[in-house]
């Protein structure tokens, strides 16, 4: 071989060797380019984001462990949020821990799944919370304790329900009850102390027949004595009232066109005497 030959075949090698490392420079950059802006994503919260950007990173390096580890971390975080999205808690939490726990993954991608986690399990702790107030409230409600319930309400709805809007609608319907059921005792309650007040004084009157004695008297004197002929024949004037606040009525009927005293009448007690 010449040395013009030699030197030839130099200089190829030298442009293949700067090529190679060009392509090597481009791809390392392209890698490690893809690799921040997928934390970067991570950092907003932009999971969807920064899955296609470690993917990107992959594409440049296929065999990296790194970008391998933080893809499947992503996609955890990803799968949790649609487990989440059907309510399904306990799977969350489940894939969530695997993210945390993927080998050679990223510090700041497990906390972000670390801080997930605690958030859900949060939320089933203040889920089993709120419905056994719920709970407690519907039963004092159904047991007649309408002001216990409402304050088993009021302890619950304090807490923020902003993501428990079914269980806030049913403890604001629950309490609307229980308002009505109070008012409409307090009225039941008053309507009955004003009967009560109504037949003391009644009662207290000296004139008042006491419950079922003129009915008793009148079935004497007209039924089975025969001393006044019909109960439309009977008329009663008030006479006197003993010591024991009873009223006596003086008991007359008609006879040939005149006002004729029949007898004298206790109206508490029933006797009588002619």
């Amino acid at each position: 071989m010449t040395l013009q030959n030699l030197k030839m075949l130099m200089i190829v090698f030298s442009v293949i060797i700067m090529v190679l490392a060009g392509c090597s420079s481009k791809t390392d950059e392209l890698y490690q380019d893809s690799i921040q802006k997928g934390l970067d994503a991570i950092a907003e919260d932009d999971f969807s984001k920064a899955e296609g950007l470690f993917e990107m990173a992959l594409e440049a390096k296929e065999d990296d462990v790194t970008a391998k580890a933080y893809t499947k971390q992503v996609q955890l975080i990803l799968e949790a949020e649609d487990f989440m999205n059907q309510n399904q808690i306990n799977e969350a939490v489940q894939v969530l821990d695997q993210s945390i726990k993927v080998k050679e993954g990223s510090k700041v991608i497990s906390a972000k799944a670390e801080a997930k986690k605690e958030a859900l399990v949060q939320f089933q702790e203040n889920e089993k919370s709120y419905n056994a107030l719920l709970t407690e409230a519907k039963n004092l409600n159904q047991s007649g304790d309408f002001s216990q319930s409402n304050e088993k309400l009021d302890e619950l709805l304090q807490n923020d329900l902003s993501t428990f809007v079914a269980l806030q609608d049913e403890a604001m319907k629950l309490k609307d009850s229980n308002h009505e059921s109070i008012k409409n005792a307090e009225i039941a309650k008053a309507k009955e102390e004003a009967d009560r007040q109504a037949a003391e004084a009644k009662a207290a009157d000296p004139f008042e027949w006491a419950p079922g004695i003129k009915e008793e008297f009148e079935r004497s004197v007209v039924d089975e004595n025969g001393y006044i002929d019909s109960r439309d024949n009977i008329i009663y004037k008030k006479d006197s009232v003993n010591d024991n606040n009873e009223g006596f009525y003086a008991v007359y009927t008609m006879m040939d066109g005149e006002e004729v005293y029949v007898v004298y009448v206790n109206c508490k007690t029933g006797w009588y005497h002619g």
